[in-house]
């Protein structure tokens, strides 16, 4: 850069050449400094406006945040006396990543915490629910049209049968209709005479 070769410095002047010009070093992947600001007041907004519309009370409303817990992991940092320093690890050491999921959860007032046995209930009330094989997410994710026989039973017309009586009411109902419609042809006519034939002789 130019410079003197012969300028040497010590952390002390860095320091404070540092702290003279606002030069600080930060972490850029935490969720404080990445988060957007802006999204987070919209969403506050949003939220207000969705319990004043649906009335809900504070005590109903919930949040849950999903952290990971490393139980078996040693402090990064420890103070050590002069006798101790055999006791630093070497090189190559790794703090356990051994982890367990802990989830939190609290309603708006923060006076009641759901139970173990609420969450457990909530998440097992339907578990066929949301699930997805692995044809569907594949057409879902390929954005194909899904098959019609892959539907569920229960959405499929189940097959109702319509007694004779029923049958014969109807076209007693509809024949005269039938004959009156300036768009029915005669054709149209004898077969409605002939269906209620058949449903009156069954009755």
């Amino acid at each position: 850069m130019d410079g003197d070769p012969t300028f040497v410095v010590s952390n002390r002047w860095l320091d404070r050449w540092k702290k003279r010009h606002g030069v600080r070093q930060l972490c850029i992947t935490g969720e404080k400094l990445s988060s957007d600001y802006m999204a987070a007041e919209e969403f506050i907004k949003e939220i207000d406006d969705l319990l004043s519309s649906e009335n809900y009370l504070p005590q109903q409303v919930y949040n849950y945040h999903e952290s990971g817990l490393n139980f078996k992991a040693l402090p990064q940092k420890k103070s050590l006396a002069c006798q101790e320093q055999s006791c630093v690890p070497g090189p190559g050491f790794k703090m356990s990543k051994e982890r367990v999921t802990v989830l939190a959860c609290s309603n708006a007032t923060g006076y009641e915490d759901a139970t173990e046995h609420t969450v457990t209930e909530w998440l097992s009330c339907d578990t066929e629910a949301n699930k997805l094989y692995t044809d569907e997410i594949i057409s879902l994710v390929q954005n194909k049209p899904q098959d019609d026989s892959d539907l569920e039973e229960t959405d499929q017309p189940e097959n109702v049968l319509i007694s004779h009586p029923e049958a014969a009411n109807a076209l007693e109902i509809a024949l005269p209709y039938i004959e009156q419609s300036e768009n029915a042809t005669s054709t149209d006519i004898m077969v409605m005479r002939h269906l209620h034939n058949i449903a009156s002789m069954s009755r």
